[in-house]
């Protein structure tokens, strides 16, 4: 894909990379990678890696080309620039050395707003000269909203600028030379969810009471717990009484034959799941603490009240719901067509 690139040179680029104008210049760029790694809760590792490519350099607008950036809505992402030569050598070291007279910037156009916010700072650097620690921009981080009222695939460019500043012109916003400037291309794309559940085999309540003593309960099922469990003892409780409940669940990947506890997964991709539960005559109502990344309930986390005066015994079904994409928004409308009950459980309570 074509580039729009702009680019302004002057002596004081050459200076900060340690050259004159007759020199051959070991430090011209003519490559830059962005590198970008998904912020999440699952100890996966997926990565972005975007090459921004020129035939000659990065100061000419012709010849240039660029991978486009597909950022996922509602992930969230750590990134860095990085600047390389002919030769393949890493120059961004020019940048890091100098980074009180430089600063990258970063406009992203044409796709709904998101946050973009400059990680590391002269300080990072030891290039904190003047007393002032301003942004450098080298690394940054990158939250994508769902933003559900724009279209769910959408397109656009991300500008990147690379200013350089005559000594404390920096501080004082002055007048900068583009070292560099080029456009990559970007995309945001609707989510898919990440890993598939075949079934769901085991299930353990937590109820914490004000002064923090817990309660708990375990349930099992290795064929999945969408067809309950064998009954277990009630779980003991006291009247006029509010319980923080959280939730634990293990079970079984698609294509994998080991058990593992997927509470962190279904946390971190909490946009296909929700947990639905009614209680008996003895509770009072219930609220959902716990929220998906586009705020809408999860379920593994909520709170309820037990009725004071009396006993009671009674029961508390829990059901907790997978949610493919093509359901992203049945969460709201509740579409039975698309949705896959992963735990169908009647759990025993009583005071």
């Amino acid at each position: 894909m074509r580039l729009s690139l702009t680019l302004v040179i002057g002596v004081l680029s050459l200076a900060l990379l340690g050259c004159d104008a007759t020199d051959a210049d070991p430090l011209l760029p003519t490559r830059a990678t962005l590198t970008l790694d998904e912020i999440n809760r699952l100890n996966v590792n997926r990565q972005l890696v975007v090459n921004v490519q020129g035939d000659s350099d990065l100061r000419t607008p012709t010849n240039v080309s660029s991978d486009t950036l597909v950022l996922i809505r509602g992930r969230q992402y750590a990134g860095q620039i990085e600047f390389f030569n002919a030769e393949g050598d890493n120059i961004t070291f020019a940048l890091r050395d100098n980074a009180d007279l430089v600063e990258v910037t970063y406009n992203a156009r044409g796709v709904p707003p998101f946050s973009f916010v400059r990680t590391d700072s002269e300080d990072s650097y030891d290039a904190d000269l003047d007393g002032i620690d301003l942004a450098v921009g080298l690394q940054f981080e990158i939250e994508v909203p769902f933003a559900f009222d724009r279209p769910l695939s959408s397109q656009g460019d991300l500008g990147i600028q690379v200013l350089e500043y005559a000594a404390q012109e920096k501080a004082l916003a002055g007048e900068a030379i583009l070292w560099s400037a080029f456009t990559v291309p970007l995309a945001l794309s609707q989510p898919n969810a990440a890993t598939e559940i075949e079934r769901i085999t085991g299930l353990r309540i937590n109820l914490t009471n004000p002064s923090g003593g817990v309660t708990s309960g375990s349930y099992s099922n290795q064929q999945g717990l969408q067809n309950g469990a064998p009954a277990q003892p009630a779980i003991q409780l006291s009247n006029g009484t509010t319980y923080r409940a959280d939730i634990e669940l293990d079970g079984i990947l698609q294509g994998e034959g080991r058990e593992i506890n997927l509470t962190g997964l279904i946390r971190e991709e909490g946009i296909w799941y929700q947990a639905e539960y009614t209680g008996g005559s003895g509770l009072e109502t219930s609220e959902i603490t716990d929220l998906d990344r586009a705020g809408r309930p999860i379920g593994l986390s909520f709170t309820f009240s037990t009725r004071g005066g009396g006993n009671f015994s009674t029961s508390f079904p829990l059901r907790l719901r997978l949610y493919r994409y093509e359901a992203l928004n049945g969460k709201d409308t509740g579409a039975e067509a698309t949705r896959r009950v992963l735990v169908d459980l009647l759990i025993q309570l009583r005071t």
